[in-house]
C-alpha cells in the first residue's frame, strides 16, 4: 500500500557521485583529497595538531567526518576549521560544476545536457505518469542546468527560485540563494498537493548543499550511520518513505548512474524490492563487468541477477555533442520498453 494519488512510472533514476563525476565533480575518493587541503588552508598551526594526524590517517572522508564531528578530542577551533574545509570542498564542486558550459565546447570530451534533459523528461512517461529521480548527490548540478521549465525536475517540500542562478553560467551561491525547507503544518501540506508541482520529482536522500539549518550549517547527511539521521530528520525521512514505496511497486525499471553501493540503507530497500516486487536494475557505469558482479554479489547475488542491462559507458557516449550515439539508442529501447 503506498501514498501515492497518481499513477507513478514504471521507470526510476537513482544516481550518485559518479554521476557528476561525468561533469568534472568529485568522485568519494577524491574528496578525502579536497578537504585536507582545505583543511591546511584554513589551519595553518598544523605542527602538533591531532585532528591533521586523524586526516592523514583515515582516507574515507565520511568515517573521517564522523569520527571528527562526535569526537572530544580535537579543540574547537580545529573542529570548525574541518567544518570549513568539508563545506570549501562542496563549494569548489560548486564552481566546477557552475563553469562546465562555459568551457570551450569538445565534442569528444563534452555531455550534451540538452540531450540529457530530453532523457529526464522520458522518464515521467511524457506527462502520462509522475516520474521519480532519486538522488544521493549534494551538488546542485541538476538545480543549475536542469530546473528550468515547465518539465524539469522539480524539488517537492522544497522553496527554491534557482532561475536566480543565470542557469549554465558561473555564479557561487550567496545567502539569498539558498533555499526553504519545509517543516510542520508546511511539509505536511507539500506531501498532500506534490501532484501539481511537476511531473518529474528530484529527490535528494541525503540533503543538500545549499540547504541550510537554524545555525546557517549545510543540511547534509554524511557519515556511517546516515539511516539514523535520515530517521531524524523530517524531509529526509520523508524522501526515504517515497525511495522505499517507488521501488516497492510491482515491476519497476531502476537506472542507476554514478551509485557504487557503498550505502547500506539504500542497497536494502534495492534488494527488497528486487526479491518482492519483481525490481529490474539497469546500470551505466565504466566499471568493468566483472569487477562490478564481484562488488555487488559480495552484498547480495540478487543484484547481479537482476540487473538486466549493464552499461559500461560515460554520459558523453550516451550524450556525446554534435552527433547520435548507438550506445544511446540501444539502451533506450532495453530500459523504456
Amino acid at each position: 500500500m503506498t501514498s501515492f494519488d497518481f499513477s507513478v512510472s514504471e521507470t526510476v533514476l537513482l544516481t550518485g557521485a559518479g554521476f557528476t563525476h561525468n561533469f568534472g565533480g568529485f568522485l568519494a575518493v577524491d574528496m578525502w583529497d579536497e578537504i585536507h587541503n582545505h583543511f591546511q588552508r584554513y589551519n595553518r598551526s598544523t605542527e602538533n595538531s591531532r585532528l591533521l594526524k586523524e586526516i592523514k590517517k583515515n582516507f574515507n572522508y565520511e568515517e573521517l567526518y564522523q569520527t571528527v564531528e562526535r569526537s572530544s578530542d580535537f579543540n574547537p577551533q580545529e573542529k570548525e576549521a574541518f567544518m570549513n574545509a568539508v563545506l570549501s570542498a562542496y563549494d569548489t564542486l560548486d564552481k566546477i560544476v557552475c563553469s562546465y558550459k562555459s568551457r570551450i565546447p569538445n565534442i569528444t570530451a563534452e555531455v550534451d545536457t540538452s540531450k540529457l534533459r530530453n532523457f529526464f523528461q522520458l522518464l515521467n512517461g511524457q506527462g502520462r505518469n509522475f516520474g521519480f529521480f532519486f538522488t544521493l548527490n549534494q551538488d546542485i548540478l541538476i538545480e543549475r542546468y536542469f530546473s528550468e521549465g515547465p518539465t524539469g525536475p522539480v524539488l517537492p517540500g522544497i522553496k527554491a527560485n534557482y532561475a536566480r542562478f543565470n542557469i549554465g553560467r558561473y555564479k557561487s551561491l550567496d545567502s539569498t540563494d539558498y533555499p526553504t525547507v519545509m517543516k510542520d503544518r508546511e511539509l505536511e501540506k507539500a506531501k498532500m498537493t506534490m501532484k501539481s508541482l511537476g511531473h518529474l520529482y528530484y529527490i535528494k536522500l541525503h540533503g543538500s548543499y545549499d540547504w541550510r539549518d537554524e545555525q546557517n550549517r549545510a543540511r547534509m547527511i554524511i557519515g556511517m550511520h546516515k539511516a539514523d539521521q535520515i530517521g531524524a530528520d523530517d524531509i529526509l525521512s520523508w524522501y526515504f518513505r517515497l525511495f522505499e514505496e517507488v521501488l516497492s511497486l510491482n515491476k519497476r525499471r531502476l537506472l542507476i548512474i554514478g551509485y557504487g553501493f557503498g550505502d547500506p540503507h539504500i542497497n536494502k530497500v534495492i534488494i527488497n524490492a528486487i526479491k518482492n516486487h519483481h525490481l529490474k536494475i539497469y546500470v551505466i557505469s565504466p566499471e568493468a563487468r566483472v569487477s562490478f558482479r564481484e562488488k555487488v554479489n559480495r552484498i547480495d547475488s540478487d543484484l547481479w541477477k537482476s540487473t538486466a542491462g549493464y552499461y559500461p559507458y560515460s554520459l558523453k557516449k550516451l550524450f556525446p555533442m554534435g552527433g547520435n550515439s548507438p550506445h544511446y539508442e540501444n539502451f533506450k529501447k532495453d530500459f523504456f520498453c
